[in-house]
């Protein structure tokens, strides 16, 4: 389907209503810094920096949709502790409705503490319960789901293996589901798939989906990282052999950057790829799959092209740190982009710090270099080039319409930011892009922290933006050459002349 048409499907005129079943966690992360060998164990030492919590599991896909404009019921189990109380208290600032959630003496909330030293994960804790729950605990579930499945348009259920998504509750979201003619569309745990029979949509990863198809027939599909010819024929056979052993109508494998394969009866498997790009962290990418599915769904479209938007959604997932949830507005940016370039390239400065960090922590120099880059032309060439030869990736900062309009004038600029943005993602020696507003270039060098500062010669060290602030910390500032008698005023003038 044509990208503007999934543009309008993310802006449907009411918002579609969605619950989430499944394992609710408390997520922790704890920031720091790490540059030494403990005196009492070979471990790193971290010198913890920062603290942050967010929602975790089902959670993580109920913040998603509620940044993608969803109106989400969350169903599951909290301990009566602190943690609990947290990621109630979480969900609802998000305006996730939390009466679905069920408090319990019995068992902890599940909590997952990460420890990250430069961006890299170093450790994760998981504090945890995993047992099938009590029989008058899952009542209690049960009676929640039934009553807000009545007013829901989908049903998603997050199985995280952690004792909520037993063959009985699973049972009951599917009779659910079916008694008011809604999708019902799980995010399997369980090896045995059988728990799920009768959902509409089963969403396994690779590996989960030959343990199935293992578990199901006694024969297994190749180890391989991902399917290749032979084997794609093999998993089609053996998906639809599944699909009607589950009594489901299709079954979505995930591949991780390779896209999604899509299994339906009746219909040739269907390949859906994804954009090459940058993988930081797939933490919750999953989640983020899921959740733009569901919301899809939930507004009666079809499953491919639900498959296409969560793609692109989940795309977005992998370039940020941790469990965070990918908005409706950066899914149809992403849609937008003529090209997957600009959308690889093109980054707000949140996101690419950590980016920047994790490439500063294999050791790699980084390169900053800005300006207006209006009319690009062979000086343009000549500064990118000398920059990304002086370290081993470049930052461009680029001015954005505003900023150039109070800089240069009436009349500029003469093409617009994401134009200009688009031509220099368009070049191999620019790795990442970002926009700003300001008239000074020093908030980005601040946050961006270069190694090495590019400007041209005709720019005095002195007179370079954000030099004096790159020296403090080792950084240097390099000039390079001119190539004289080229700007965009004299292009702009030369074209004027002419008419």
């Amino acid at each position: 389907m044509p990208n503007r048409e999934l543009i309008e499907i993310l802006n449907p005129a009411k918002p579609p209503r969605v619950l989430v079943v499944g394992d609710f966690m408390l997520d922790r992360y704890i920031w720091g810094t790490s540059g030494r060998i403990s005196p009492e164990a070979p471990v790193l030492v971290v010198k913890a920096t920062d603290e942050e919590e967010r929602v975790g599991g089902a959670g993580n896909v109920c913040s998603n949709l509620a940044a993608m404009g969803a109106k989400v019921t969350a169903v599951g189990v909290v301990g009566r502790d602190e943690a609990g109380q947290t990621l109630r208290r979480l969900l609802q600032e998000q305006a996730i409705s939390t009466a679905g959630l069920v408090t319990t003496n019995t068992r902890p909330t599940t909590r997952k503490s990460r420890i990250i030293a430069q961006h890299q994960h170093l450790l994760r804790i998981d504090r945890e319960d995993s047992r099938p729950l009590q029989d008058d605990i899952q009542t209690r579930v049960a009676q929640h789901l039934k009553r807000v499945a009545k007013r829901a348009d989908v049903i998603l259920v997050s199985d995280y293996a952690k004792g909520l998504i037993t063959p009985d509750l699973m049972k009951i979201a599917v009779a659910a589901g079916r008694s008011v003619g809604i999708p019902v569309v799980v995010d399997p745990k369980a090896e045995d798939f059988r728990i799920y029979r009768g959902a509409t949509v089963i969403k396994p990863n690779l590996n989960e989906f030959r343990q199935a198809i293992l578990i199901q027939t006694g024969k297994p599909l190749s180890e391989a990282e991902r399917p290749d010819t032979q084997e794609e024929r093999r998993m089609e056979t053996a998906g639809k052999k599944l699909l009607k052993q589950l009594q489901a109508d299709a079954i979505v494998v995930t591949l991780g950057k390779d896209g999604m394969q899509l299994i339906q009866q009746g219909k040739r498997m269907q390949a859906f790829e994804t954009q090459e790009q940058e993988t930081f962290d797939v933490t919750g990418a999953g989640d983020t799959a899921l959740a733009a599915i569901g919301f899809v769904l939930a507004g009666g479209h079809a499953l491919g092209c639900a498959l296409q938007i969560a793609n692109v959604a989940a795309g977005a997932a992998v370039t940020k740190v941790g469990t965070a949830p990918v908005g409706r507005t950066e899914i149809i940016h992403r849609l937008e982009d003529l090209s997957h370039q600009i959308t690889a390239k093109t980054k707000t400065l949140d996101d690419l710090v950590p980016l920047l960090n994790a490439r500063r922590s294999r050791k790699q120099k980084i390169v900053f270099t800005n300006g207006c880059f209006d009319v690009l032309h062979v000086g343009h060439i000549g500064l990118l080039k000398y920059a990304r030869k002086q370290g081993d990736l470049l930052v461009v900062g680029l001015n954005s319409d505003a900023s150039i309009a109070r800089l240069k004038g009436p009349g500029r600029p003469i093409l617009q930011q994401l134009e200009r943005a688009q031509i220099l993602a368009a070049l191999e020696d620019v790795d990442y892009i970002v926009i700003f507003d300001q008239t000074s270039v020093l908030p980005v060098v601040k946050r961006v922290r270069p190694d090495i500062l590019v400007k041209g010669a005709d720019y005095q060290k002195s007179e370079v933006v954000g030099q004096a602030f790159v020296e403090t910390y080792g950084g240097i500032v390099r000039r390079a050459p001119l190539v004289e008698g080229i700007s965009t005023t004299n292009i702009v003038n030369k074209i004027k002349d002419k008419k």
